[in-house]
């Protein structure tokens, strides 16, 4: 078993060494691929809104613009604090000293928590308000990146039972708040499609972002020299954390309460 464990251990750093040499060939024609990619899901989503707009009046699409806009600028920071820890979570975890079985453990308490107490705080938003689960969504998310920056086993296993509640507010109480906000402000419930239309643009666009900049920030040269520690990774779950508490902000600022 050990001798397997540490193929496959060779086999992930050859992995990685692999690919940061093929970002570092990296001619530039992949980044134009994603520019002219991006442009045209962009103009494909104002198409849409155009014709939205046709045909269900000009009056009604104004407030539809007006609540796609705040519900979007909201969903964006948060998805793009989910993204950005994806890529670097096993790795920072690693780093930090823990062996594979450990941090299958790890991962398993944070699916658990997901499913059982996550689940139960989600639904507790047609009672106490959907803006309030989002606001708690970011702080709590927020809460458990700055918490990996620590080696400690129980501030992880914390990190980790925040994350799972987290996770589950992110697949429910975004789009609980859309639909209940989109009654409060008399939009036509057809518009919802186009407006989980563009939010599925816009998380997409975010997951894009949130991989540059993580490998951005991670392969920085003074990656491992902030105050904070030195674990390479952690400077991913920084820009995270900033992401979702400015998810909570715009939450609590740009949203009513529903």
């Amino acid at each position: 078993m050990a001798s397997r464990r540490d193929l496959l251990e060779d086999v992930s750093r050859a992995s990685a060494r692999v690919g940061a040499h093929m970002a570092s060939d990296a001619t530039g024609l992949e980044l134009v691929a994603l520019v002219v990619v991006c442009g045209f899901c962009v103009v494909l989503q104002a198409l849409m809104a155009r014709r939205g707009a046709v045909k269900h009046g000009a009056g009604d699409h104004v407030a539809f613009q007006r609540l796609r806009r705040r519900y979007n600028a909201v969903y964006a920071l948060g998805t793009f604090g989910d993204w950005i820890q994806g890529a670097y979570l096993y790795a920072l975890y690693r780093e930090h000293g823990f062996e594979m079985a450990d941090i299958g453990y790890i991962f398993v308490l944070g699916y658990f928590t997901s499913a059982t107490l996550g689940t139960y705080v989600a639904s507790l938003g047609d009672e106490h308000g959907h803006r309030k689960l989002v606001m708690l969504y970011g702080v709590s998310y927020g809460i458990a990146c700055v918490a990996m920056r620590w080696s400690n086993l129980a501030v992880l296993l914390v990190s980790r039972v925040l994350s799972g509640v987290a996770y589950s507010l992110l697949f429910s109480s975004f789009e609980s708040w859309a639909i209940t906000e989109a009654d409060r402000v008399r939009v036509d419930r057809r518009y919802l499609v186009q407006l989980f239309s563009a939010a599925t643009f816009f998380n997409a666009v975010s997951a894009v972002a949130a991989g540059i900049a993580g490998n951005a920030v991670v392969v920085a040269p003074d990656a491992q020299t902030t105050p904070l520690g030195g674990n390479r990774y952690a400077p991913a779950f920084d820009v995270g954390a900033v992401s979702l508490f400015a998810c909570a902000l715009g939450a609590r600022t740009w949203w009513a309460e529903a």
